[in-house]
């Protein structure tokens, strides 16, 4: 009997510890679903919907048919820094407001892979142009507009 009470007490202390440890170190459904915000960063890059609606622009090079293919959510500041230093103007042509705009903007680099220049940017044709100025994408590119 007695060794029934003093596991018994021992269960018991044995308990009442865990339960006050885990709530001292925070160990509460609360918290285990905060321990994943350090993947935010991650979440934001592959899949960004509605956390992070932005604009995919398409900014031309004055006199030159090079678009430079980017994502900003201020369009027109990103225009104002890439003239800054430049010999160039540069006009907006094209804006694309995007669910998921890192998506967006890879499917689009990829869509003219063939036509890159450097970096982000493109020597897209009049006829290319009209067409993203047409927005009648691939349906890839819509989803990702969209966010899926």
């Amino acid at each position: 009997m007695d060794l029934l009470v003093l596991v018994s007490v021992a269960l018991i202390t044995f308990l009442i510890y865990k339960a006050y440890t885990a709530v001292v170190k925070g160990e509460t459904a609360r918290s285990e679903i905060q321990e994943w915000h350090h993947l935010a960063p991650f979440s934001q890059r592959y899949n960004s919907k509605g956390l992070n609606t932005s604009y995919v622009y398409f900014i031309r090079e004055s006199g030159m048919q090079r678009i430079k293919i980017g994502k900003a959510d201020d369009p027109e500041q990103r225009k104002k820094e890439l003239s800054t230093g430049s010999a160039h103007n540069h006009e907006i042509v094209h804006l694309i407001r995007s669910e998921n705009p890192f998506k967006t903007e890879n499917l689009f680099h990829q869509h003219f892979s063939e036509k890159r220049c450097k970096g982000e940017w493109f020597d897209i044709s009049e006829k290319e142009l009209r067409w993203i100025q047409r927005e009648d994408y691939p349906r890839e590119i819509e989803d990702s507009i969209k966010g899926y």
